[in-house]
């Protein structure tokens, strides 16, 4: 932990807290590794703060029932709601020159990401590059949905360009006690026993992807990322080191169908467009400072 963190820094610990349920459901990072993620980064020198923006809910009401607000009470963590929005340039992305994020994500030290292994029935699975859409304040995540929703590649680029902005430091995968089927939130339990680990949130995402046997071509972000032509997101490309690939191999892990990334795709025509006008950002003219250039 002492090559991630350093004495004195502020660290965010960022689980999966997508919305309150129990522990045993798998729907969110289990306490026990939150609790274990603590320990470590005290241990290093520096001060952890739990903190997540869960789509429906407070971040404190999530992670009361899934157990995390008990370990942060017993550790003595600060537990905040990444809830401020802010336009941050983001002159670095590929796609995304602009971004919304929650203040409170920009104002530590560095990010150790804490996703849980799940399917998910609008991008496949649900790793390391997707949970930091948590850092993204929760009544924003139906707009960002929407206009960038409308093919599954163009979320996913803006999700890998979120990711290359935040850059946490680590990324820590509980797949212990993985979701499979019809995730994230509504998915079955499914015992792995595994634990994954890298700098590269998404060359741990690659090699999820192979260790669960999924299709790459069906994961909008490896996609999204093969098309960049980054090296990371193949796991011929990624040192792995711990337990080999070929060994600890997950037999008949059952996948979701592909949905539309675009939740309201499945509304009649009439309600999505009114939702989608509703939500998406247009520009707007100013016709004082306007000199009518074209």
């Amino acid at each position: 932990m002492e090559r991630f963190v350093k004495k004195g820094e502020r660290i965010l610990l960022k689980p999966n807290l997508l919305s309150a349920k129990p522990s045993e459901k798998a729907v969110t990072t289990h306490p026990e590794v939150v609790r274990a993620l603590i320990g470590l980064v005290r241990q290093a020198g520096a001060t952890p703060v739990v903190g997540d923006s869960p789509g429906l809910g407070s971040a404190r009401k999530v992670a009361r029932m899934c157990g995390v607000l008990d370990v942060c009470v017993q550790t003595n963590t600060p537990l905040v709601d990444l809830k401020t929005l802010v336009i941050v340039e983001n002159p670095g992305g590929h796609t995304f020159r602009r971004l919304e994020v929650a203040q409170e994500a920009l104002e530590f030290d560095g990010i150790i990401n804490i996703p849980k292994v799940k399917t998910h029935a609008q991008m496949y699975l649900t790793l390391g590059v997707k949970n930091l859409f948590g850092c993204v304040p929760g009544m924003r995540k139906p707009q960002w949905h929407l206009s960038a929703g409308v093919d599954g590649l163009q979320f996913a680029s803006m999700l890998l360009d979120l990711a290359a902005f935040l850059s946490p430091r680590l990324t820590i995968a509980d797949g212990i006690v993985a979701m499979e089927g019809n995730g994230p939130g509504s998915g079955d339990p499914r015992e792995l026993g595994l634990v994954f680990c890298s700098s590269d949130c998404l060359a741990m995402d690659a090699v999820i992807a192979d260790v669960l046997g999924a299709d790459p071509s069906k994961s909008p972000v490896l996609r999204a990322a093969l098309s960049r032509g980054l090296a990371s997101a193949r796991v011929q490309s990624v040192t792995v080191v711990g337990e080999r690939i070929e060994d600890v191999k997950i037999k008949n892990f059952r996948f979701p169908p592909p949905l539309n990334v675009n939740f309201a795709s499945s509304l009649p025509d009439f309600l999505d467009k009114r939702l989608r006008k509703a939500l998406t950002s247009r520009p707007h003219i100013n016709t004082n400072a306007c000199t009518l250039c074209k």
